[in-house]
Formats: C-alpha cells, sequence, structure tokens
C-alpha cells in the first residue's frame, strides 16, 4: 500500500503533470504548423519539461514498486517516448519540419493525462459527472486548437485579409482567424465571414468533419448536463 502522504504527494504531481502536458498540447502544434524558431523563453520550458517527465518516468516506477507491482510496460513506453528531448535536436542544424514532427511524439503523454479521470473522481469531493464533464471540457478545448492548426496549415487566407498583408507574414493573425473560424463551426454558430475555399476540396471536407464534431459535441454536453440535474 502506498502511504497517505505519498498519495498525497502523486495527487499534487499529476497536476503538475497535467499543466505541462498541456503547456505541450498547445505549443507543439503550433510549432509543427509554423515552424518558427523558438525564443529562448519557450526552449527553457521545453527543457524543463523534457526533465520534468524523465522524472516522472522515476516516479510512476517507485509508485508501482511501492503497490508491489510491476511498471506496465505499455505506460513505461508511453511516458519514455514523451520524455525525449527531441527539441534539442535545433541546435544540430537539421530541417525544422523534421523536429517538429518528432516532436509531436510527445503528445502520447495525453493518454496518462487522461487516467487521472477516474483517480480524481475518488480525490476529489465533486460529482464524477462533474469530473467527466470537466475531462471533455479539457480534450474540447484542446481539440479545437489543434483544428485551428490544421486550418491555419491548409487554409488560403488571401480572400480573408482586407489589407492584403498579414496573410504573408503575421503567424498570430492567422492563428486568431483559424481559431475565430474554429469556435463559431464548433459551437454550430457559423457566422460564414470565414468559409472553406470553394475550389478547395480537402478545406470542404475538413470543414464538414469540423461540423460533425460541433454537433456531437453539444448532443454530449446538453446529455451530461441534465444527467447532473437528474441526480
Amino acid at each position: 500500500m502506498v502511504n497517505r502522504h505519498y498519495s498525497k504527494f502523486i495527487f499534487y504531481w499529476d497536476i503538475w503533470i497535467l499543466v505541462l502536458v498541456t503547456y505541450a498540447a498547445f505549443e507543439i502544434p503550433l510549432f509543427v504548423v509554423m515552424q518558427y524558431k523558438p525564443p529562448v523563453i519557450i526552449s527553457a520550458l521545453n527543457i524543463i519539461v523534457s526533465l520534468v517527465f524523465i522524472a516522472d518516468v522515476v516516479v510512476r516506477r517507485r509508485v508501482a514498486h511501492s503497490k508491489g507491482k510491476k511498471y506496465a510496460m505499455v505506460w513505461l513506453l508511453t511516458d519514455v517516448a514523451a520524455a525525449i528531448p527531441f527539441e534539442l535536436l535545433i541546435f544540430t542544424g537539421i530541417g525544422l519540419s523534421l523536429v517538429a514532427w518528432l516532436r509531436v511524439i510527445r503528445l502520447v503523454k495525453l493518454f496518462r493525462v487522461y487516467g487521472f479521470k477516474t483517480v480524481w473522481e475518488y480525490r476529489i469531493n465533486l460529482n464524477p459527472g462533474l469530473v467527466r464533464l470537466g475531462f471533455f471540457f479539457y480534450i474540447l478545448v484542446l481539440g479545437m486548437h489543434w483544428i485551428s492548426c490544421g486550418w491555419v496549415n491548409i487554409h488560403d487566407f488571401k480572400e480573408d485579409d482586407p489589407t492584403g498583408l498579414l496573410w504573408q507574414t503575421d503567424l498570430v493573425w492567422k492563428y486568431m482567424m483559424s481559431a475565430y473560424w474554429c469556435t463559431s463551426t464548433v459551437t454550430t454558430i457559423g457566422y460564414g465571414d470565414i468559409h472553406p475555399n470553394h475550389s478547395r476540396v480537402f478545406e470542404i471536407v475538413y470543414t464538414m468533419g469540423v461540423q460533425f464534431l460541433g454537433a456531437g459535441a453539444f448532443g454530449y454536453t446538453i446529455g451530461n448536463i441534465a444527467t447532473l440535474l437528474a441526480n
């Protein structure tokens, strides 16, 4: 059995892991689509994430050992893969594109975070349905960020730029327009001021997929809220 003090430590350690995984889940997709040269602060944060994830492998091994169990091979591979500091390859001079796609491997750590849900339903004195709904919105926000990054990569922003200049150089403007399009699409509001180019089939198919996702998310949210109220 893990003693009470150590269990409390693991609970707060998991929160710390959640914060760093969330950072990685936002930063890595942006790096993939924009392939910018990371400023010093981003490079430092990425190294900190790698060091903490390496420490997490040690912590998980100790927890498994203290329970008289073995470190499950699936989780070992997941944690080790997420801890590899691929961002250091930038300093070797190889292409940013290769480094970007290698860094995507770190996102497997999200499976570890999703496993926290069952534990937190016990540790937090809240309705389990509320905890599930919280995790759903967490995944939804991450998903919308990834969808927005995908839109940055595939959409032709020239027709959305009244100045004729921003679409060529301003990556922040591109992301904000993409996030706006994603939000209005997923929430089923759909203003239509930013829309897929009808001559680009992939943009139309991509938008259809996001619309289906939005409809499903809306139905799931309403269903869970109704269940919470009924209970």
